[in-house]
């Protein structure tokens, strides 16, 4: 009978205490029985434990009073008291039992919040964060010397991890420094890989400033490409293009980016931001139409001043171009050419702009004929008139200020028709190492590029730097299209019988090649998807120091 019984069966009793009403019926009924025994089984009562024994059941108890903001802060001050403690073990001096029981009545509350776990981790990484991210930064870069790239920052992580444990994880009775060091390794490690971790599932490869360019002028590169050719990836692409079927998928996605480059040198090149759709000669002929346009508006009505002698000044400037070779009967018509010109010219000097732009549109017509020409000898005259149209639009743009925004852009068609016209671009389309010769060919500099850098080779550089040297022989395309069908019937077939992960991966690689599927590789599918995994990656090394603290921390 506990005192809850004896309270409903003596409800007369009510005004006595319970500690009399309980010595009232020892005495009366049960007094052949020791007091403190009759006590205990009344009130229910079990032995008090005292001393550290009892202690973290007391700080639980206890705890039960205090809001969560409170266990936060004791949390915090539980892990500055650690500190200390670890720094007076390191002395060489022993803990004090008062010191012990206070570790213990931290760990106590611990183990009764989680808010209190909270305000410990957050001190311990407030407490640590600076000095262990400079002193991981320093052993990731140590670590790049002995392991390979990708792993160097979880090696310093483990180890700067491994070294701060040490020096503030006070050690007590039953417990190891190189025990919580090791943890302390394995939370910083943890800490680091699931967020670089993130980061790279959220951007599989990082945009190199090659790839940044080629990115902003519409170029997404193949995965392979956007590594780089030494790099894992990029080797581990070229192998697998040589396989059927997912190599033509491979191909495909590189001849795309083929035709980007195309599409974005030609754009990069028109006048007034006008942009055309088209690749290859169709392409040159559209600009060419476009730049026609754009003269014409500027000379209608406009008069130019044109003399003989200027003329022939533009004409011995062709002739001496190092970059242009000509036979001595190409020489001989082109000054036919000049003569031909000299004589559209008015006894006053000055030409109406519309004559002007008659004689610019006879130069071309005659450079695309010669161009056209399956003579070696005929497309360096075609080059060589090209190059005495663009000298005389150049003297035209001295005359029309209005001329010289078409102008400057003509100069950087005129290498991408250049490169269109090189041996080995297919139908007018050119690799990356054509496009760069081009620039480097017509560059006025001679001895190289420019100190400022043109449009053209802005791109030209990147493109061959990632994109390769070389087209791409795109195969057949209905060949990688039954490719496409056969490997994703393949992947849900193994997957409806079970069979092995890799096949179903191998079945779905050909969506990375894909422009959207290369464009989620490299971080430019959607808005903010780069921001978002460098801002990943810039946590990790506080990642790992929550992760340090986290395993350590008393539970």
């Amino acid at each position: 009978m506990n005192i809850s019984e004896i309270r409903a069966k003596y409800p007369q009793y009510s005004d006595i205490s319970d500690g009399d009403l309980v010595k009232a019926l020892h005495t009366k009924y049960y007094s052949d029985m020791p007091y403190q025994d009759f006590e205990r089984k009344v009130f229910a009562q079990t032995p008090a434990k005292i001393g550290v024994e009892g202690m973290p059941e007391a700080v639980k108890e206890a705890s039960k009073e205090f809001g969560a903001a409170s266990k936060f802060a004791i949390g915090g001050a539980g892990a500055i008291n650690r500190f200390a403690m670890r720094l007076k073990q390191l002395s060489g001096k022993a803990l004090t039992p008062d010191e012990i029981r206070g570790l213990k009545e931290y760990e106590a509350l611990n183990q009764a919040s989680n808010a209190a776990v909270a305000g410990d981790i957050g001190m311990n990484v407030l407490s640590t964060a600076i000095p262990a991210t400079a002193a991981q930064a320093g052993a990731t870069g140590i670590a790049a010397h002995v392991v390979p790239r990708f792993l160097a920052p979880t090696l310093g992580a483990a180890a700067t991890g491994a070294a701060i444990t040490g020096a503030t994880e006070p050690v007590m009775e039953g417990e190891s420094a190189a025990g919580k060091m090791l943890l302390g390794a394995a939370g910083s490690a943890a800490g680091d890989v699931l967020l670089r971790g993130g980061a790279r599932l959220v951007q599989p490869i990082r945009q190199s400033p090659q790839v940044k360019k080629l990115l902003s002028e519409g170029i997404v590169p193949t995965p392979g490409q956007a590594a780089g050719a030494k790099s894992f990836v990029g080797r581990f692409e070229q192998r697998l293009e040589s396989l059927p079927i997912l190599g033509d998928i491979i191909t495909k996605g590189r001849t795309r980016a083929i035709d980007e480059l195309n599409q974005a040198a030609v754009n990069a090149s028109l006048p007034n931001k006008m942009r055309i759709h088209s690749i290859g000669r169709k392409a040159i002929e559209e600009a060419k139409d476009i730049f026609d346009d754009a003269y014409r508006a500027a000379l209608t009505g406009k008069e130019v001043p044109v003399s003989a002698s200027k003329l022939q000044g533009i004409v011995n400037a062709v002739k001496n171009d190092p970059d242009v070779f000509m036979t001595d009967e190409a020489e001989k018509n082109l000054g036919k050419l000049a003569q031909q010109l000299v004589k559209r010219i008015p006894a006053s000097g000055k030409m109406s702009g519309e004559a002007a732009k008659a004689a610019d549109s006879w130069l071309g017509g005659i450079a695309a004929t010669y161009n056209r020409s399956g003579n070696a000898s005929d497309r360096e005259l075609g080059s060589a008139i090209l190059g005495l149209q663009k000298e005389w639009r150049s003297a035209l743009s001295a005359a029309i200020p209005e001329l010289s925004s078409v102008d400057s852009k003509y100069a950087a068609f005129l290498r991408v028709q250049r490169a269109a016209g090189t041996t080995g671009s297919k139908q007018g389309i050119f690799s990356p190492e054509a496009l760069q010769s081009a620039v480097r060919a017509m560059d006025k500099s001679r001895g190289g590029f420019a100190s400022g850098k043109s449009v053209m080779q802005e791109l030209s550089e990147p493109a061959v730097d990632v994109l390769g040297k070389s087209v791409a022989d795109s195969g057949t395309a209905g060949r990688a299209l039954v490719g496409v069908g056969l490997l994703g019937a393949g992947g849900m077939a193994n997957e409806y019988y079970g069979g092995p992960g890799y096949l179903t991966a191998l079945a779905a690689a050909p969506l990375l090649y894909s422009r959207a599927g290369s464009r989620y590789m490299t971080g430019s599918l959607v808005p903010g998807q780069q921001p978002l995994a460098e801002l990943l990656r810039g946590a990790a090394p506080y990642a790992s120091q929550i992760g340090r603290a986290a395993t350590n921390a008393p539970k």
